[in-house]
């Protein structure tokens, strides 16, 4: 399986590894960007000035940057303050989430806190009173994960299939997929899987989707919040098999990788934002910068499938939703890097990412050699 560590090192000046130990920059660079793109944080500035300094690489703690629960708070402050008092709310839940100020202080706001991170477990805070909320459980790798109940996401922009308000899941059957998928991915991909946990400190098990589209679509199946909430990704076990399952985990720990990357050095020629093609995978519009690293994940993703075919476990529901998925993915991923070609500069960094990406994927699959995972 081609390796994003791989790509990284072939075509960014920094190298995979070394990226990892410059996740400590994440959040200042994160305060900055929020400074320069909204004025209302100019109203507060001694307060942000004080925040920039405690946040300097040199003095910065690692409880900061290793705490997924800073970014949101943090990248907020620029897209979603109109007001004095937003701002405020956002620096004061800042306040919370890294052990400043105690959850019960007067005059903090009801909801849940995620304070695993601190050490305290996740809390509710309602009327005023504390109370704990049996909400994680720990992976034998020391991944953290989040039970599949409502609500827990609630100050974060989830899709709005999963509503505070829709019911919980099993969460033994939740744990027991989601265990069986890890092991799945770990045995054909085993340096996926050694990055996976250098890069991924959290994965939300999400409870039901009521009334979710069969087949679902990827919303309802997987996602995650970019940077805004680091290292942490969302999958819902109830929605697909274990085959799918192995895939969503791959994916989003993939793209967790890539928006590290192009963090910290973005590569050039990459699309705007509000730029959109056709995905040749599902059909419907998606940002073309997105698709870009789509094609890395596919690609990765139908070497995934590949190695579950040859498992023995797979039964045979799962065997053929893999064999399907394989086939779409065989005939997808170079009209995929055919159209992206029509999107990007050449001599870019963006299209030296498309072309070393398709030049990888068809020697595999024209039998050609490639590196293991």
């Amino acid at each position: 399986m081609f390796h994003i560590e791989t790509l990284i090192d072939a075509l960014c000046p920094v190298r995979a590894r070394d990226q990892l130990d410059l996740r400590n920059t994440i959040p200042l660079r994160s305060l900055r960007r929020s400074r320069a793109d909204n004025p209302v944080l100019a109203s507060r500035r001694e307060r942000l000035d004080e925040l920039d300094a405690r946040l300097a690489p040199a003095i910065i703690s690692a409880r900061w940057w290793a705490n997924p629960e800073v970014h949101a708070p943090l990248m907020a402050l620029g897209d979603r303050c109109s007001n004095e008092r937003d701002v405020d709310r956002q620096l004061q839940r800042l306040a919370i989430v890294t052990g400043e100020v105690p959850v019960d202080a007067p005059g903090n706001e009801d909801g849940i806190y995620r304070l695993e991170h601190l050490g305290q477990g996740v809390v509710e805070r309602r009327d005023g009173v504390v109370l704990p909320r049996l909400a994680t459980w720990w992976h034998p790798d020391g991944t953290m994960v989040y039970l599949p109940l409502p609500g827990l996401f609630a100050d974060l922009p989830f899709p709005p299939d999963y509503a505070p308000d829709h019911p919980a899941g099993n969460s033994q059957v939740a744990i027991e997929r989601y265990q069986a998928a890890r092991e799945w991915l770990d045995r054909v991909a085993p340096m996926v899987s050694a990055d996976f946990r250098r890069v991924i400190s959290g994965v939300a098990l999400l409870p039901p989707v009521p009334g979710a589209q069969v087949p679902p679509t990827q919303a309802q199946w997987s996602f995650n919040l970019r940077l805004r909430f680091r290292g942490v990704l969302f999958v819902n076990p109830f929605s697909v098999g274990l085959a799918a399952l192995a895939e969503a985990l791959l994916h989003e720990y993939l793209h967790q990788r890539m928006w590290l990357w192009w963090e910290l050095s973005e590569p050039t020629g990459l699309p705007l934002k509000r730029e959109r093609m056709c995905s040749p995978v599902s059909g419907h519009s998606r940002p073309v910068i997105t698709m870009i690293q789509g094609l890395m994940i596919f690609r990765c993703v139908a070497t995934l499938h590949e190695r579950l075919l040859d498992l023995d476990e797979p039964d045979a529901v799962e065997r053929a939703w893999s064999a399907q998925r394989l086939d779409q993915l065989r005939h997808a991923v170079p009209r995929l890097a055919e159209a992206l070609r029509a999107q990007v500069p050449e001599a870019s960094g963006a299209r030296r990412i498309v072309d070393m990406i398709h030049r990888d994927f068809e020697r595999e699959r024209t039998g050609q050699v490639t590196g293991a995972a």
